[in-house]
């Protein structure tokens, strides 16, 4: 009987989530609809999502749960690894895809503080 090391792109979780209710307040939505949007992109695991986040699996899984807010580069690399999975394992765009305005506003929402980007300066005309 061989194990399931995580490593597989799908696949039931490991363990069964905790139940989010979306209702009970803005955190406990963002949860939920960061659940929703693994499971709409094929609900990888957490482990095999990180590889797309780029960051560790664990502060994955605690952006998806109804407790502290966390920070928005957390959340901001949750959606793009989520996109990012969707592209490399199904090739095609997810829809939303490079938008992360509404995930900005549902942030917002919850509490949090999205920090500005810094503006790009000008390109200078370059001497030929």
């Amino acid at each position: 009987m061989s194990q399931d090391n995580g490593d597989s792109p799908a696949r039931g979780p490991g363990r069964p989530e905790n139940p989010v209710d979306p209702a009970s307040s803005p955190r406990a939505l963002l949860a939920q609809e960061l659940k929703d949007l693994r499971k709409a992109c094929g609900a990888p695991t957490l482990r095999v999502l990180a590889t797309y986040a780029g960051i560790d699996y664990r502060r994955l899984g605690e952006a998806a749960r109804d407790c502290d807010l966390p920070s928005w580069p957390i959340v901001e690399s949750y959606v793009r690894g989520c996109w990012d999975y969707v592209e490399a394992q199904q090739h095609r765009q997810p829809p939303g895809a490079g938008n992360l305005e509404p995930w900005k506003q549902r942030y917002r929402e919850a509490g949090g503080s999205v920090p500005e980007q810094p503006e790009e300066p000008p390109l200078e005309d370059q001497p030929a």
